[in-house]
């Protein structure tokens, strides 16, 4: 009999599979809240992954603020991004650890080293994710992650502070800024970003708390006045 075996092209068979960026930003904000010790993720350096950087930056607040070692490593093409680069230095500066390496393993996330997230498909990472608790997976996923951190370059310990420019803004945050500068409601904005309210009022609460803003449209105009816009 053929023994099955794990590719990382196609995930094992997994306890959900979730698509659509609504029930994975569900999935983020749960297991954000729930992660007590670790977290382990393997991005790419181009292209979308398993949580825009957008809608992950108020997770990482979140998640580092209780103490929880977040480990993110990147292939080293990363290097050559400005937009990575900045987004490395102000995840550093909320105490995560970054590197780079030249032979990463796949595209994933583990939590805990009991839960692990894998694109359905690691060429076309839109496709959705794999929601995966076998032990033995998750296990092996752990173990290919020490493997290349411990030869991996690190990446954005030169910036201890949120970034000083909107050099590292996303598409999306760019445009959330100019509505909020505009005056938009929550609800317009998640529309025209198509987003939605609830990961929209996220985003808003990342930007305020790094323009330093009291307001919606306090932080529309600080983005205007420091040139991010």
């Amino acid at each position: 009999m053929r023994s099955a075996s794990f590719s990382p092209k196609a995930p094992p068979a997994a306890d959900a599979v979730l698509t659509g960026s609504g029930p994975l930003m569900g999935f983020f904000e749960r297991v954000a809240a729930g992660t007590s010790a670790e977290c382990l993720a393997v991005l790419p350096a181009g292209g979308r992954t398993l949580i825009a950087p957008a809608a992950a930056r108020p997770l990482f607040q979140l998640i580092t603020s209780r103490g929880v070692d977040v480990k993110v490593l990147y292939p080293a093409a990363a290097r050559l991004d400005p937009g990575i680069v900045g987004y490395a230095r102000w995840v550093t500066g909320l105490g995560v650890s970054v590197r780079t390496a030249a032979a990463p393993p796949p595209t994933m996330m583990v939590f805990d080293r009991r839960l692990a997230l894998l694109p359905l498909v690691q060429e076309d990472r839109t496709r959705g994710a794999a929601q995966v608790t076998d032990s033995t997976v998750v296990s092996t996923l752990t173990w290919l992650f020490q493997q290349a951190w411990r030869g991996a370059e690190p990446l954005g310990e030169d910036g201890a502070e949120p970034e000083p420019d909107g050099a590292a803004l996303s598409d999306t945050e760019r445009r959330l800024l100019r509505l909020l500068a505009q005056g938009g409601t929550d609800e317009s904005a998640a529309r025209q970003l198509a987003l939605s309210v609830r990961s929209e009022r996220r985003l808003v609460a990342g930007l305020m708390a790094r323009l330093g803003a009291a307001s919606r449209f306090q932080a529309g105009h600080e983005a205007t006045r420091r040139g991010w816009l």
